[in-house]
């Protein structure tokens, strides 16, 4: 299994099914992210998630990020 970060506009209050979650419609690994993206918004959700290949399998960590 691998771990990523993944930053998201759209807050995924139960995160228990992960592979139907809506915070993969606006997301992004932290490389991808440019200075303009993240002034694009206000808040910004920090998930951490484990991944067993391709499918997402659970979320370790979970933070907001207000500016």
């Amino acid at each position: 299994m691998i771990t990523e970060v993944v930053w998201s506009t759209i807050k995924d209050d139960s995160r228990k099914d992960l592979k139907n979650s809506p915070l993969w419609a606006h997301c992004y690994r932290e490389d991808e992210m440019t200075p303009s993206l993240k002034l694009s918004s206000s808040t910004w959700y920090v998930y951490q998630i484990k991944f067993d290949g391709l499918t997402p399998v659970q979320c370790t960590k979970f933070k907001e990020v207000k500016k």
